[in-house]
């Protein structure tokens, strides 16, 4: 019984999904023919959110990346943590605060990263 009744909802779903693709409410979305961009590398939220931001867009995007990108050649846990502190900033200002990086995190990642390097 409720599976008919899950199938029904469905093709109810459906059908109104046709309709307003038949009539064109679909055409003039924001997004309308453009790719899914789909980042899964590291920091992906930072870069999703930040995007979202648009007048941080191009700086603290920008900033960010440079700023994740740059900390397996850092020399001290001291200065990955004063580069997270940069981007928790960045992010600070964002539209998403709440994905602040953890510094430990971070320096415990750094440390794996510098252990391999090590010939």
């Amino acid at each position: 019984m409720w599976i008919n009744v899950a199938f029904e909802i469905v093709e109810f779903v459906e059908r109104m999904l046709d309709e307003a693709a038949q009539a064109g409410e679909f055409d003039s979305l924001a997004a309308a023919g453009r790719k899914l961009e789909i980042d899964p590398g590291p920091g992906w939220w930072i870069r999703r959110e930040l995007a979202r931001d648009e007048t941080s867009r191009d700086s603290a995007l920008a900033r960010s990346e440079r700023a994740l990108a740059s900390l397996p050649t850092l020399a001290t846990e001291e200065a990955v943590r004063e580069r997270i502190g940069e981007i928790n900033r960045l992010i600070a200002h964002s539209s998403t605060p709440e994905a602040a990086l953890d510094a430990d995190a971070a320096v415990a990642t750094w440390r794996r990263i510098r252990r391999a390097m090590l010939p």
